[in-house]
């Protein structure tokens, strides 16, 4: 009778952990409307999500892209910040129905979440303090003296880890982060994404280009989602390919300065 009563226990067990090891399934578009909710991921890049250190506020060419198509569906923008290295376990927990984070749709990566569109192409891009004169090629990175800034969980670290094993390597939380690396000394060179160098090449007159000012490795943009909802990317894709064709992704994208604005992919 007990050695009954225990494998029972045991089965309840073993069903609860199976349970609990089980990710919170996506949300399909359908349940999106119904709720009258969109939980969009965001990440701070660029022109593309900005965010107000004051108020905290996000605005930016993909939060207006956003934001046309809730109203378009009418459902409010709910927004929650991640970082690089945490969207996508957001994504696969069912935390957010979108990610609108400015995506490297690398293959890697595809493996883990299912992309959007295309919505532009970027590649990376080394930035260096005025004087440093070491890094002229990519195989100049493949040093033990060279200490290179990167953002975590981003594309670029992957490719610095594949092109350069023999550096050192300073990861930080940000783009930004790494590029302020360069700027106070802690590390010789950046790698960051085309869009982070060039803002910080604009604002920060003791910055230069490395590596023969050439972009490298360049992949499409997109947004991510749960890689089990096709609904999901079908309506996104949608939305995307009608913000494109009647030239709204374009009027945003100049309304904020992108250096994208006239690269937009097919």
């Amino acid at each position: 009778m007990f050695s009954h009563m225990r494998m029972i226990a045991a089965a309840a067990a073993a069903t609860m952990a199976i349970a609990v090891a089980v990710p919170a399934s996506a949300r399909d578009i359908e349940e999106v409307v119904e709720s009258k909710t969109f939980r969009i991921g965001v990440v701070p890049y660029d022109h593309d999500v900005i965010k107000d250190p004051s108020s905290g506020e996000y605005k930016g060419v993909f939060i207006d892209a956003i934001q046309h198509i809730c109203n378009d569906i009418e459902v409010e923008c709910e927004f929650q910040e991640y970082t690089w290295q945490s969207f996508i376990g957001a994504l696969q927990a069912g935390q957010v129905d979108l990610s609108i984070a400015s995506t490297f749709a690398t293959i890697k990566r595809a493996t883990a979440v299912i992309f959007s569109v295309p919505i532009y192409n970027e590649g990376y891009k080394a930035v260096v303090k005025e004087g440093e004169t070491k890094f002229k090629t990519v195989e100049d990175l493949n040093s033990p003296d060279a200490m290179i800034a990167v953002a975590q969980g981003t594309g670029q670290m992957d490719w610095v880890k594949k092109v350069a094993p023999e550096a050192q390597l300073r990861v930080v939380p940000t783009e930004e982060g790494a590029l302020l690396e360069v700027v106070t000394g802690r590390a010789m060179i950046s790698i960051s994404g085309a869009g982070a160098a060039n803002h910080a090449l604009e604002t920060q007159p003791t910055l230069t280009t490395a590596l023969g000012g050439e972009v490298y490795d360049v992949n499409q943009i997109a947004w991510a989602m749960n890689r089990n909802d096709i609904q999901m990317k079908l309506f996104v894709d949608t939305a995307l390919g009608k913000l494109k064709a009647s030239g709204v992704l374009k009027e945003i994208a100049y309304k904020y300065d992108a250096p994208w604005k006239d690269l937009i992919a097919d």
